[in-house]
């Protein structure tokens, strides 16, 4: 170890550069979504945000389809090209780190946090997740793929013990990780709250022996945030980044824990040099953005469920729109995936852009007799980070009352996961499906609606 100053060139300087003071410093955030720079050699911070669906760091930013919708492409293309654009919107925002993709598998349909994660399937899952991070990284931004792992619930997640036998483990839930690691190279994995078989995912050795020995890992574990028991047993587990990072007095404990071998000084270098590996990445120069077309990307992902032949529609028909959907601009789940948007066009302003016959309804009336069909948006209440659905039902009501006066009736689901199908079934001629679509819903449904 020496004390010379700043090296030119980040990715000169190692572990043996740093003062022990210096390197557990680094391996703590400095405040919520920062790290720590050693000012001495000229280490810089980074700057980790969320999320898989726009940067969300309070300033203005494109809301993307949620990663619910985006799943039903099945386009790896299409996910690659998202990437690339979130990679870009980052490095505007001067974001080094995404937190996302969330590969976590939708056990149950009332999950809270299923809209921002691809499927139930973990095939699929890994397929287009890995196409996301190769999209991201293209741009010079690191993602961090979330969270490792059987974080599939929200009620109780930071107590929750998931009890899994090694095959459903590896086959089910930790297959979408070992794929993207894989085929992505992902600069960052992000650790759970929650126990695997009776200990805390964050510093679960058997979770580490699959993460490095079986997938092959050698990037940066980044703790969730808050999401660590004891510092010392996360370092010397899996984990080399701990968010949002400790006080005072657990810098003093890790240190003393090192001197006294229950942290091994190798595990600090180590998790050191993948910093400052992480770092060097961080710092190449940037691409140029590229042009956006996420409408067409959303349009082409929302799923047409049933349609007696009344899609798609012609431009001069009559129509009305119901629902209070309709006069919303942004269709996302709640919770650190939430993005509000930049630009501010309601579903029914783009709906009535592109069929010019079309009219806006408060509630249900009888003058819908008069138009060639009824498209009446239904909305879930909004899923969300932090509590799960009490169940799958979804308020028909405005769609039996629509109903009463018109029978081409078109309805537009809004959902962040399973909703009951038999009542809207009923009641419909054709069933459109487009989850949250983001700032683009009303453009996309468009699309969807006029067949282009």
């Amino acid at each position: 170890m020496n004390n010379k100053k700043s090296k030119k060139n980040i990715s000169d300087i190692t572990a043996d550069d740093l003062t022990l003071d210096e390197k557990v410093s680094l391996l703590a955030g400095d405040n919520v979504w920062y790290t720590k720079a050693i000012e001495r050699l000229g280490i810089r911070a980074l700057t980790l945000r969320d999320g898989p669906h726009g940067i969300r760091d309070g300033s203005p930013a494109l809301s993307y389809p949620n990663l619910c919708l985006l799943a039903c492409g099945w386009d790896r293309e299409a996910m690659f090209k998202i990437g690339q654009y979130l990679g870009d919107d980052a490095a505007v925002h001067g974001v080094d780190v995404l937190l996302a993709p969330g590969v976590n598998i939708k056990r149950t349909p009332t999950g809270g946090r299923n809209f921002e994660y691809f499927s139930e399937d973990p095939f699929l899952t890994g397929a287009l997740a890995q196409e996301f991070v190769k999209g991201v990284q293209s741009r010079g931004v690191a993602a961090c793929v979330k969270h490792f792992v059987c974080n599939d619930r929200e009620n109780g997640r930071y107590s929750h013990n998931v009890n899994v036998d090694k095959k459903t483990l590896r086959e089910v839930y930790a297959k979408p990780f070992e794929i993207v690691i894989k085929n992505a190279e992902p600069k960052c994995v992000m650790s759970a709250y929650n126990f695997v078989n009776g200990h805390f995912a964050c510093s679960n050795n058997e979770l580490k022996t699959l993460l490095e020995k079986d997938f092959g890992f050698n990037g940066v574990v980044v703790s969730d945030w808050g999401g660590t028991d004891k510092r010392t047993g996360f370092l010397a587990s899996m984990g080399d980044l701990e968010m949002p990072g400790s006080d005072k007095k657990t810098h003093a404990d890790v240190i003393r824990d090192i001197a006294s071998g229950k942290l091994p000084i190798e595990k600090v270098n180590e998790s050191v040099n993948k910093i400052l590996k992480l770092i060097s990445f961080c710092s190449c120069e940037k691409h140029p953005p590229l042009k956006k077309d996420v409408s067409r990307i959303a349009a082409e992902s929302i799923v047409l469920l049933k349609n007696k032949g009344l899609l798609p529609f012609k431009r001069d028909l009559k129509l009305a729109v119901v629902g209070s959907a309709a006069k919303e601009c942004v269709f996302c789940g709640g919770g650190c995936a939430e993005v509000f948007g930049n630009e501010y066009a309601s579903v029914k302003e783009e709906i009535e852009k592109t069929f010019k016959n079309a009219t806006c309804f408060d509630e249900p009336s009888e003058e819908f007799k008069k138009y060639d069909a009824v498209i009446v948006f239904l909305r879930e209440k909004t899923s969300s980070e932090g509590f799960d659905r009490e169940n799958i039902d979804i308020d028909c009501k405005i769609l039996e009352e629509a109903y009463r006066y018109n029978k081409n009736i078109v309805t537009v689901l809004i959902n962040g996961s399973v909703v009951k199908t038999e009542e809207i079934e009923k009641y419909s001629s054709a069933i459109i499906e487009s989850y949250y679509a983001g700032q683009t819903a009303g453009k996309a449904l468009s699309l969807v609606l006029s067949g282009e």
